[in-house]
């Protein structure tokens, strides 16, 4: 067999404003997304200072001709060459019998079948545009090479009769070549189209098994299309900062309780940063998050869907499809460049939470102060006075408890320790790998958990002095979040991602900054997703279909939810919540049917700690209905935003079982759980 040309796969983001490898823009009409960010440059245009005229402007893509979406439509330009009439050429969505969970919005795909060929007449654009080709082989046996490909066919690419592109399926079989660690069925390539700029051109698509034939009683399998589009850049102008358009700044703090914060009064003084930091700003007293762990949380926070929308559940499906669109993304196309420093090794780009940035920087496990100093570095490389937005994930205070400095022993009064707390993590007790810990342990542990509270806080003042320093704390509008709490003994467990009880799910959020109101305390319960619509809020876009945006004038929310699934942590279960704005709040256990298979009820006005749950036959008839009414919102929200998620394939990661056991999630030894299985 000889070897076949690959068509080499573009680098990371670069000065030519390339994509990031394997990974597409949201799929949307060409000529929409066109006259969009065409729009959104003109206002771009409109709002910058004329200092602005001086920078380089921020290069976004755009797709002149989605080829896959003029098949469906079945435009002239395309015209089938050869296919077979029992299996022709398809168009279809991206939904195979083995993916359940969805998160690809409105993908279509081309069944290439194994001996077709259309062609796309195209034409004219300009010199810098290019083809993105994605191919995608389907098998049932994908696990198994003897199996997964027996009859490999031959995806071809051809600029006017001339083969440009050339891979054979069997690629599925090597996954020690795989592009992608997550995934070995996707393959992706360029082609750049400058030899036939400003000219109509001839691009031809064809599979052939070139006369291989299935061995007896194998299974095919199938090629697809699965990503066909002619993109061309486009020069969106940079504004300028300023009160009316700020710099965006967000500060996630993984696993930051706000029952453990000061600044929400909490004994011990933890973030008296953090106080003065919401003295000049709002803070939202009752802020709650989505789900009880990373992953999911920090989808809501990009994307503003809920966890059941955007499929980021855990497990090996923890993928942020290309067609979800994130704040990122809508930040860029309106000509902000944006930044992420993040240091949880699970939002990564290998799971495709790059999206929209322009700078990515992996920084596992890296405290505080040496992610301040990354964002540092980089706003040293940004022209003055020019508007920017930045992510900052810090790992502070998530597990293993060890607060660098004196500021680990800030809290403990003396306490010797009798056994090794350094790296102590959460989960290792929940599975009974360690000697459960003693009462006096317990209180130990929590305060090195107060110690990494107050570490963090001393750090997030550093960042408020480097920014003030740098000129640029009147122009910036910074919000910090956490994606989660922290359960420390509350309910007699430790960590998080098995609960969605108070600690879990009450979270810090606060806003400070040009245009928002200071000394603010905003004492209705809301919803961190509502955070999205606030940042596209500040860069004068429209966020539909989100919640409302946490500053605008908008009724308060009668209820939040909250959903998790638990069998990374423990048994397998899939819990719902949902708190109501007079202090009542259900967890849901759901049955396979998505039906209630337990329920637990708490009145937060008397118990907010959520001790005592109440029994359904010592109700009265007003507050067994009102406790009825509530299971009935936490049930239909459960089956609306899964109904609400798009239609796709959700990619698994591979590597995932390796990078939850990396922060304590799971054992050296056990495996991921029932749910790491196709379903």
């Amino acid at each position: 067999m000889l070897p076949l040309p690959r068509f080499p796969t573009s680098s990371a983001c670069d000065r030519r404003g390339e994509l990031p490898r394997g990974a597409a823009p949201r799929r949307r009409p060409a000529a929409a997304a066109a006259a969009a960010i065409v729009a959104l440059a003109l206002t771009a245009c409109g709002n910058s200072e004329p200092a602005a005229g001086s920078w380089a402007p921020l290069r976004v893509e755009r797709t002149v001709l989605d080829i896959v979406a003029a098949f469906a439509d079945s435009s002239a330009q395309v015209s089938v060459v050869r296919q077979d009439p029992a299996a022709p050429l398809s168009a279809e969505p991206a939904v195979f019998e083995q993916s359940s969970l969805a998160s690809d919005a409105d993908h279509t795909v081309l069944r290439a079948r194994p001996e077709s060929a259309f062609e796309v007449r195209a034409g004219p654009f300009g010199p810098e545009a290019r083809l993105v080709v994605r191919t995608f082989v389907f098998s049932h046996f994908r696990n198994d090479p003897a199996r997964a490909d027996p009859a490999p066919a031959l995806f071809r690419v051809a600029l006017d009769g001339d083969e440009r592109i050339a891979v054979r399926s069997d690629y599925i079989n090597e996954p020690g070549t795989r592009e992608h660690p997550y995934d070995i069925a996707l393959r992706s390539f360029e082609l750049p189209l400058d030899d036939v700029a400003g000219r109509a051109f001839t691009l031809r698509f064809e599979t052939t098994r070139e006369g291989r034939t299935l061995p007896p009683g194998s299974v095919p399998a199938e090629p697809l299309w699965w990503d066909l589009r002619v993109v061309e850049p486009l020069l969106v102008p940079r504004a300028a900062a300023s009160p009316a358009q700020p710099n965006l700044l967000v500060a996630m703090v993984d696993t930051l309780g706000a029952r453990r914060m000061s600044v929400h009064g909490y004994g011990r003084d933890t973030t008296p940063v953090l106080s003065r930091f919401a003295a000049g700003g709002t803070l939202f007293e009752r802020a709650l998050s989505p789900s009880s762990w990373t992953l999911p949380a920090t989808a809501s926070l990009l994307t503003g869907l809920a966890p059941n929308t955007h499929g980021v559940l855990g497990d090996a499906r923890s993928y942020l499809m290309d067609g979800l669109v994130t704040w990122p993304e809508r930040l860029r196309e309106a000509g902000l460049p944006g930044a992420a420093f993040v240091a949880n090794a699970l939002v990564a780009q290998a799971n495709n939470f790059h999206q929209g940035f322009e700078h990515w920087e992996q920084a596992n496990d890296e405290r505080a102060d040496a992610l301040i100093d990354r964002f540092g570095s980089w706003l040293d490389g940004q022209p003055q006075g020019a508007r920017w937005f930045a992510y900052l994930h810090f790992m502070d205070p998530h597990a293993p408890y060890s607060a660098p400095g004196d500021w680990r022993e800030r809290f403990t009064d003396g306490y010797e320790e009798r056994r090794d707390f350094g790296g102590f993590l959460p989960n290792r007790l929940q599975r009974g790998e360690i000697e459960p810990l003693t009462p006096e342990e317990q209180a130990h542990v929590t305060a090195l958990y107060d110690g990494e509270v107050a570490a963090f806080d001393a750090a997030f003042g550093r960042l408020l002095e480097d920014l003030e320093r740098r000129g640029l704390a009147q122009n910036t509008v910074i919000a910090l979040v956490s994606d989660h709490g922290e359960e420390l003994f509350e309910h007699g467990a430790l960590g998080h991602g098995y609960s969605l009880h108070d600690e879990l799910l009450h979270v810090p959020l606060i806003l400070a900054g040009p245009g928002v109101p200071a000394g603010r305390r905003v004492t209705e319960p809301v919803d961190t997703r509502q955070l999205v619509a606030q940042l596209l809020a500040f860069a004068r876009l429209d966020a539909p279909g989100l919640p409302p945006p946490l500053l605008a004038p908008h009724a308060p929310r009668e209820v939040v939810f909250g959903a998790v699934r638990t069998q990374l942590f423990g048994p397998a279960r899939q819990l719902v919540s949902a708190e109501a704005r007079d202090g009542r709040k259900v967890i849901v256990t759901l049955d396979a049917q998505g039906q209630a298979a337990a329920v637990e009820r708490y009145d937060r006005r008397s118990d907010p700690d959520e001790q005592r749950p109440l029994s359904e036959p010592d109700l009265d008839d007003a507050e067994r209905e009102a406790f009825a009414a509530l299971v009935h919102h936490a049930l239909e929200w459960s089956r609306a935003t899964a109904a609400a998620r798009p239609a796709g394939e959700q990619r698994e990661v591979s590597d995932m079982e390796e990078l939850l056991r990396k922060v304590g999630y799971l054992g050296e030894e056990q495996p991921a759980g029932p749910g790491d299985e196709p379903r």
